[in-house]
């Protein structure tokens, strides 16, 4: 207890107008904790937003995330109660089953119930004997049809950068929700980022309450590559350093299947065209090498992230020249290439709206979920 007087006289003795620099290493979780219990005893606002900050970048892991949850929920801080539940929906496979089966039926419901839980494909299959688990275990019983899910709440957004190179205005988000177009939020880029001034082919990719910016270059030709991966947080409005690409690159394609970021081909160092695949698992931490493209490219082709694949689309406005789709397949690690018979009227109308768009948006899918 000593220890956390010390923090906590050591933060009233700062300078508030100053980011609060706290090192708490993964060991100090525990005094971590108990720091935000006193920061929000003597309702110290600035205090409980960077131990919030630090918990996101380091402690959110699937053994802890329940207790701080439950901790969270009894101190009545709302934005990390938010934070703990999207990582107990995403993570929900790695929560500890002993701790699950504590859970009030309210907190319980709160998961399982959830539209935005991530199970394997067949979740009943899944949850279903964790329910049971669950019932014999606190004498009490659930619902069974809500077990049967349809899916995580997606909606189509477009993400509006301002101009191909400014990067010291805001940014917006738009979505679709199927009926209306409606702004989601507004973020600026990293401070990094801002401080070069230009930045030219880099990738923002959503997933979840995550937004993941990687590569791009400071200026085409100069050779100075952004290589870190940004993630930003729409829960809490900060930007994390998330980890650094194996190859520099900018203009690739950069997509999620489930929790690993796909960064694919595009243009690297004297300007030479790539065709690696860069797969980093946003759960783990790490890097691996895919298979290699069967094609290259130095603008965005378009794709489309689905069902643990990759599909890219190539075409070609001449007349009489079939499009075609690239397949990557994610559990084997294998492209495929066929042919894509459709329409000819309807191809020409397809190669016709792809080059003829006045507006080049950057489109992606958004998970939006009322936690």
């Amino acid at each position: 207890m000593t220890l956390i007087l010390q923090d906590f006289i050591k933060w009233i003795n700062s300078d508030k107008h100053n980011t609060i620099k706290l090192n708490f290493e993964r060991n100090d979780l525990g005094r971590l904790l108990t720091l935000l219990e006193l920061s929000v005893l003597f309702a110290v606002d600035n205090l409980i937003e960077s131990i919030t900050e630090i918990l996101e970048k380091y402690h959110l892991l699937p053994q802890d995330v329940l207790n701080i949850w439950l901790l969270a929920q009894e101190l009545g801080v709302k934005t990390l109660q938010d934070l703990c539940l999207a990582v107990c929906l995403d993570r929900f496979t790695e929560l500890p089953r002993n701790l699950i089966f504590k859970l009030s039926r309210q907190n319980f419901l709160r998961l399982v119930g959830n539209s935005n839980l991530r199970v394997p494909d067949e979740s009943e299959l899944y949850l279903n004997p964790v329910v049971t688990e669950w019932m014999q275990i606190n004498r009490d019983t659930i619902p069974l049809d809500i077990l049967k899910k349809t899916g995580p709440k997606v909606y189509s957004s477009i993400i509006c950068y301002g101009s191909n190179s400014s990067v010291n205005n805001e940014c917006y988000i738009h979505c679709w929700d199927g009926d209306k177009l409606f702004e989601l939020t507004t973020f600026k880029y990293p401070e990094a980022i801002i401080n070069n001034n230009t930045i030219t082919g880099m990738q923002i990719t959503p997933r979840g309450h995550h937004l993941y910016l990687s590569g791009g270059e400071f200026g085409i030709g100069t050779g100075r590559f952004n290589t870190h991966v940004w993630r930003y947080s729409l829960i809490t409005k900060r930007w994390f350093l998330e980890t650094i690409m194996p190859c520099a690159r900018r203009h690739m394609i950069a997509a999620f299947l489930q929790n690993k970021l796909l960064l694919a081909g595009g243009v690297g160092h004297f300007r030479c065209k790539l065709r690696s695949l860069d797969i980093y698992n946003v759960h783990k931490g790490t890097w691996v090498k895919g298979a290699v493209l069967p094609m290259e490219f130095v603008s965005i082709p378009a794709y489309y992230a689905f069902d643990k694949k990759l599909i890219i689309y190539i075409h070609n406005i001449k007349a009489g020249v079939l499009p075609f789709v690239h397949i990557y397949f994610c559990d084997s690690d294998e492209w495929y290439t066929m042919p894509l018979i459709i329409d000819y009227d309807l191809r020409l109308d397809m190669c016709e709206l792809f080059e003829t768009m006045p507006i080049k948006f950057k489109t992606a899918l958004c998970y939006i979920g009322k936690y």
